[in-house]
């Protein structure tokens, strides 16, 4: 397992402004990678009163377990690779040996408690810009499609002003984050 502070910038941005972004940073992002995120709540709301997230990401036949906890402005990530018969194992709600999972026994929630509630699929361009990541997202749950930028850096401080700054310079203000992808996609389903 692996733990990974996560501090990152994000909005929601019209079609158009996502292909100009693409335009003009074509010569540092390189080919996209497809990806989904399959979303994961207990049925007794623990994860979202915490206001903690569960995704398994769905890489290249690659399962990436993660749950992710608030750490003030930031989310501390706790990541676990699963290799096909741990994920079925995880899907069919069968114990195994996981940090990730000892990390949910301490919020007291366990692998039954777990239902798969919804999918978003992201063609994400990725590539290092300041002292940061960019990353440019088109997103797809249910009948629905978005644009979003994500910068993410270690200093919290200078990366906000280099996002104001950038996003500033394609016309958006950037205040706060907009929602994550798993309040957008969980929004779709109502």
């Amino acid at each position: 397992m692996s733990t990974h502070l996560e501090t990152e910038f994000k909005i929601l941005i019209e079609k158009n402004t996502y292909q100009k972004m693409l335009l003009a940073f074509q010569s540092v992002h390189g080919a996209p990678i497809v990806q989904t995120n399959e979303y994961f709540q207990d049925r007794q709301g623990i994860l979202k009163a915490h206001y903690c997230s569960l995704r398994i990401r769905h890489l290249d036949g690659t399962y990436e377990l993660t749950l992710k906890k608030p750490q003030g402005f930031a989310k501390l990530e706790f990541n676990q690779m699963l290799d096909a018969d741990t994920y079925q194992k995880f899907k069919q709600k069968v114990s195994f040996p996981s940090p990730v999972l000892d990390e949910l026994a301490k919020e007291g929630v366990h692998i039954q408690d777990l239902e798969a509630i919804t999918t978003l699929t992201t063609t994400r361009y990725t590539f290092p810009y300041a002292n940061g990541t960019l990353f440019l997202d088109a997103n797809r749950y249910g009948k629905h499609q978005d644009y979003e930028v994500e910068f993410e850096v270690d200093n919290e401080a200078e990366g906000r002003l280099i996002f104001q700054d950038l996003m500033h310079t394609y016309g958006y203000s950037y205040q706060q984050n907009c929602p994550a992808k798993m309040t957008r996609a969980l929004q779709a389903l109502d």
